[in-house]
């Protein structure tokens, strides 16, 4: 068994995938610690941020550094009652995209629909094939985020 000592979030890459509730049976199945594990499923747009692991952010299609752009964006993006339009148009190549895929050194995104699993988790199965496993179930990929506080 494995022991996961820190958080561990699941977000799907699709921003606006909301779980079924046989998905979410399923998950708990798969992941048979139903204490450490919860679901969050929101109307609005949040962020899951890596906390001090953030490091940089980079554009996709040239790896340019957007850190400064990310910091206005973010603010700009931000309303009363959450993230709206996470598009932005990338400084340096002027091309099209979003916030949520732009490259995160230790991912990151956004997200309506969570999975969270505590610290203390045991599982056989390493983060990755759990990933790959919600995958399956959820006929979406998911990508891991690794917060740290």
């Amino acid at each position: 068994m494995i022991t996961y000592d820190s958080p561990i979030y699941f977000i799907p890459k699709d921003i606006n995938y909301k779980l079924s509730p046989n998905a979410v049976e399923q998950i708990k199945i798969l992941l048979l610690e139903k204490n450490n594990v919860s679901f969050e499923d929101h109307d609005t747009i949040q962020f899951a941020d890596v906390g001090e692991n953030f490091e940089t952010v980079s554009c996709p299609f040239c790896n340019v550094n957007l850190m400064e752009l990310w910091l206005e964006a973010i603010d700009s993006c931000y309303e009363e009652e959450g993230f709206t339009n996470l598009d932005i148009i990338t400084p340096c190549c002027q091309r099209k995209t979003s916030l949520h895929n732009l490259v995160y050194n230790f991912p990151q995104g956004f997200y309506k629909t969570m999975i969270k699993i505590e610290p203390e988790f045991k599982h056989s199965l390493t983060i990755e094939q759990i990933a790959i496993e919600l995958d399956q179930i959820t006929n979406t990929q998911w990508r891991i985020i690794l917060p740290h506080y």
